[in-house]
């Protein structure tokens, strides 16, 4: 960037135009690019940096003149040249992540090898130990330098998540007429959205001005920029585009966890067909009428409701009573396809309303969601091997039961949608901790449904909070115990049959007990909307993240005369170790029961119930329910 801005004022003085006119056109030109001028203010930081280091540690009485004159421009310039070489300058102001420090580390190591070289050529002599303390001061300043940077980010990211006239951070596909109108509407009507840029597969267009908008590149750097820009809304402005086309960058754009809208072809609003579609009209709009006047108390929403989907369930009933010891009125939407012999007494809590219905139901849906304030979702067919009976009843009940409830909940006014999804969406990975940004990679069945599932919670929200929560996978004693879940099926082969296999004892999976799952809804549900609302959460513990091997050790050190087996070959692939620092961050969420306890607490119960030896039993299993159930339709 400096280099062309040199060359270019040069070949204006060299054709003896005004030199000092050009300058500022070209000055004016870089500061009229905000990334332009952090640019340059970095550039300048590090050659500052670079300065006040050979001011401390060089004695310059050891060199001759050239040699000062050559230390003096040359490291310098050797150090920013290098960040360059390293592209350090082009994310900049953002964060001070892990690969800015590496090239740092680099550079450093680059030019005091550099320095090491010219004293043993004997070019010019310069002092070991003034090599090492330059190296070291340089980085301790310039790591500096980016923590003050981020310091700053953060304060202004604070003063401005106080600010309700909030700008949506905007990027477009399309550099066309389509792309040019909005802005230029968006610019007149004082719209809040702030458009970053936009991406265009045409190269004549790149880098220029699109009603004042850069466009930036092509389309194939969209997740680039998405990142870089911290975008989160992307507009698909191309109302020619393919179908084919379209879907591929709505998953995409989706997968970085964007809102993303596409403007319609003239076809396609004749065909009443929007790829993107709003969800506002809400139930509110029609109280007016008359019809209403008898019932319209009936579809306000109660701030103190909060309806629990599939609340007689594994977690549902740990959750179902920790609401109601908040002082919450709880309802639950519940098929009891496992029946209610295990029901606790607090299901006779006068706060508790429950309605015997199916989310597949739509009048079950309606009559539950009317008048509530919150809606935590935990109805589904749960697990790869239940999902896999019944592709038809997998797709009724986890994605098109998912649709309707998101819409109905929308369309009663409900505040805020919690909804559990499963950490098994990133399938199978090797790729160290993952976040809730990681790239999603599902396996089964079950997994994409949840991801589609997620999808279409965020697209059709409305004006609902929609909450997403990815859980571990689940361990530990409830007053629904499912014995088709690893922790708790090893433990009880363990104990009742002293012998039990673990398969593919190399693959890693988070673990988080029923109860604590329960506490990160509970949680997801008093939180302030601006920590939770359009989220997704990682459910768990970091150091919970075990491989099955190791689980099945832990098992063997609690009951030490089982025999324990291992088998390599496996059908199931997922394999992946999960980062849980946002919800810890954010909402302060700890697990409370570890891995250990839970097995422990497990083997008390089946000595002390004899109702659990029979581990085996259908109602135990997700698996043998939907089993069952299925044979019986047939």
């Amino acid at each position: 960037m400096l280099l062309s801005l040199w060359y270019s004022l040069n070949g204006l003085f060299f054709k003896r135009t005004n030199f000092s006119r050009a300058l500022v056109v070209a000055l004016v030109k870089q500061i009229r690019s905000i990334r332009g001028v952090r640019q340059i203010g970095q550039v300048s930081l590090d050659f500052l940096a670079s300065l006040v280091t050979l001011l401390v540690v060089f004695d310059f009485q050891l060199f001759s003149l050239v040699e000062q004159v050559i230390i003096w421009i040359g490291l310098p310039l050797l150090h920013v040249g290098i960040n360059y070489l390293f592209n350090s300058y082009k994310q900049l102001w953002r964060y001070v992540g892990l690969r800015e420090i590496q090239n740092l580390v680099y550079n450093t190591i680059l030019v005091s090898a550099g320095l090491v070289c010219l004293s043993t050529f004997s070019l010019f002599i310069v002092p070991m130990e003034a090599i090492i303390q330059e190296a070291a001061l340089f980085l301790f300043l310039t790591v500096m330098i980016r923590a003050i940077r981020r310091g700053y980010v953060l304060l202004v990211a604070s003063k401005q998540a106080g600010v309700t006239n909030y700008s949506f951070r905007t990027l477009f596909i399309g550099g066309g007429r389509t792309s040019l109108k909005i802005i230029e509407e968006i610019d007149a009507q004082k719209v809040s959205v702030n458009v970053l840029g936009c991406l265009d597969d045409d190269p004549k267009k790149h880098g220029a001005l699109l009603g004042g908008v850069k466009i930036l590149g092509g389309t194939e750097q969209l997740a680039r920029y998405v990142k870089e820009l911290d975008i989160e809304q992307v507009i698909v402005a191309i109302p020619s585009i393919s179908d084919h086309r379209l879907n591929a960058w709505l998953t995409e754009i989706r997968q970085l966890q964007c809102k993303v809208k596409v403007v319609p072809g003239l076809a396609a609003l004749v065909r009443n067909r929007q790829a993107n579609p709003q969800f506002n009209f809400r139930v509110q709009d029609l109280l007016d009428a008359k019809e209403f006047e008898q019932t319209k108390s009936d579809f306000r929403p109660n701030k103190d409701v909060v309806l629990v989907t599939g609340g007689a369930g594994y977690i549902g009933l740990h959750l179902v009573k920790k609401l109601l010891d908040d002082g919450k009125k709880v309802r639950v939407l519940e098929n009891f396809s496992f029946g209610r012999s295990f029901l606790p007494d607090f299901f006779k809590d006068p706060n508790l309303e429950v309605i015997e219905g199916d989310i597949a139901n739509i009048r079950d849906v309606v009559q539950a969601v009317k008048g509530v304030d919150t809606v935590i979702a935990l109805a589904a067919i749960v697990g790869d091997p239940a999902c896999s009976v019944s592709t038809e009843d997998t797709l009724n009940l986890n994605y098109e039961a998912s649709k309707v409830l998101i819409e109905t909940s929308n369309f009663y006014g409900v505040r805020r949608f919690i909804f559990a999804s499963s950490c098994s969406v990133y399938g199978a990975s090797d790729e160290g901790y993952l976040t809730e940004e990681s790239k999603l990679n599902p396996v089964s069945l079950y997994a994409r449904t949840r991801i589609m599932s997620e999808d279409v919670i965020f697209d059709r929200c409305g004006q609902v909070e929609p909450v997403v929560l990815r859980l571990s996978t689940v361990f530990g004693l409830s007053p629904r115990m499912r014995f088709d879940l690893v922790v708790n099926l090893l433990t009880a082969k363990a104990v009742l049959e002293k012998q039990y296999q673990v398969f593919g004892p190399s693959q890693w999976r988070p673990f988080i007990h029923c109860f604590d799952v329960a506490e990160a809804f509970f949680l997801a549900s008093k939180a302030d909307a601006s920590v939770v609302a359009n989220q997704v959460f990682n459910v768990g513990s970091t150091d919970q993240n075990m491989t099955l091997g190791e689980l099945g050790l832990l098992i063997k050190k609690i009951v030490p005369e089982a025999d324990y087996g291992i088998k390599e070959d496996v059908s199931d692939i997922r394999n992946y170790k999960v980062n849980f620092d946002k919800i810890y961050s954010q909402l302060g969420f700890q697990t409370s029961i570890s891995v250990e306890q839970g097995v422990r607490d497990i083997i008390d119960a089946i000595r002390q119930d004899p109702k659990l030896l029979n581990y085996q039993d259908h109602v135990y299993s997700n698996y043998q329910q939907q089993l069952n159930r299925v044979k019986v339709s047939l």
